[in-house]
């Protein structure tokens, strides 16, 4: 029972689950307006575009993959997971400004999250490296489990948010500007995954793992 919880006592592995739960927590908030933004852009076509618009980031991040593998051995893990988490964000600002008029604004979102690779290899490359040697496999179990927790709990707080805020709207100050929920929370999620990278500063100077 203690080594189940013996990665709490690594501040390193740590600080990692916390970039990745941070930006967990980012993408579960948005999850249900991005999907009520899909319905309302592409009505009675929306599954197809979901299709499309993953499609199109999974054959990115494909062809991506290999040169991000080659620039993390360069460069290290977190510089090229803070810098995919800069060019990831730019998604959310995206779905911001998308309107029935200008809808291809969430195919540019699309082409924003193919860069998610550099973090998809980089966390999992650094929590092999953090892990205690011996013990591999139940701290990866546990980094699993912690993340995807977080994941799963902010999506259903996203949720519950947006079912209760969903006609609520802010004016903006000094612009003048009026933003619905849906747009508050593209922006707390552009803010949260620019942030995310505060994170990775401590690895920055580090060797191994970094």
């Amino acid at each position: 029972m203690v080594q189940m919880f013996a990665p709490l006592a690594n501040g390193r592995f740590m600080l990692l689950i916390g970039f990745v739960s941070w930006i967990n927590l980012a993408n579960g908030l948005t999850q249900a307006t991005q999907t009520g933004y899909n319905y309302w852009l592409f009505p009675g076509a929306e599954y197809a575009m979901i299709a499309l618009f993953g499609t199109l980031t999974q054959t990115g991040q494909f062809f991506l993959s290999p040169p991000t593998g080659r620039l993390i051995q360069r460069f290290g893990n977190a510089r090229v997971m803070a810098l995919s988490m800069i060019l990831v964000s730019t998604g959310s600002l995206c779905y911001f400004v998308a309107t029935p008029g200008t809808r291809y604004f969430l195919a540019l979102a699309a082409v924003a999250w193919v860069f998610w690779i550099g973090v998809n290899i980089g966390a999992i490359n650094m929590a092999v490296g953090l892990a205690q040697p011996d013990e591999k496999t139940a701290w990866l179990a546990f980094y699993f489990a912690m993340t995807t927790g977080v994941f799963a709990l902010g999506t259903i707080l996203g949720g519950e948010l947006a079912d209760h805020f969903r006609k609520t709207t802010i004016t903006v100050p000094l612009t003048g500007a009026t933003w619905n929920y849906a747009q508050l929370s593209f922006v707390l999620s552009w803010l949260m995954r620019l942030l995310s990278g505060l994170w990775l500063v401590p690895f920055l100077s580090m060797k191994s793992t970094r």
